[in-house]
């Protein structure tokens, strides 16, 4: 069964608002919400998926993170989050996947002095 996911990309200067709505049909999701704890270095997060699947990817933290996948201390990729500014990706972007490989596990550091707050989502289709 297909699910869509409703993004949407806007820009707005002046009164002028542009805005494009997505939608894309996807057959599996994953998702997390976690409070990743101060200082941690590797926080644990169980989500999966294939990248040659993936449909779209949000990520989301009110603090700076890091995310290290599938091994704690030596990551297949690393990828960055910058606190109040979501990665949104989906594959009709025209840009690379933030991750280049499946992913397995993730590892979340957290450097700030309190938890960050971290939403995951991401959509998938078995047969693309």
């Amino acid at each position: 069964m297909s699910v869509p996911h409703n993004l949407t990309l806007a820009f707005t200067r002046n009164g002028e608002t542009l805005s494009s709505p997505v939608t894309l049909m996807v057959t599996g999701e994953a998702g997390a919400d976690v409070a990743v704890t101060a200082g941690a270095t590797a926080f644990a997060v169980a989500i999966a998926f294939t990248v040659a699947n993936v449909q779209d990817i949000y990520i989301s933290s009110d603090q700076n993170i890091t995310i290290h996948t599938n091994n704690s201390t030596t990551p297949i990729d690393t990828v960055p989050v910058t606190a109040g500014n979501p990665i949104l990706w989906y594959s009709g972007s025209g840009q690379n996947c933030p991750f280049a490989h499946d992913v397995t596990h993730m590892y979340i550091a957290n450097a700030a002095s309190v938890a960050a707050n971290v939403k995951i989502r991401t959509g998938s289709n078995a047969n693309v």
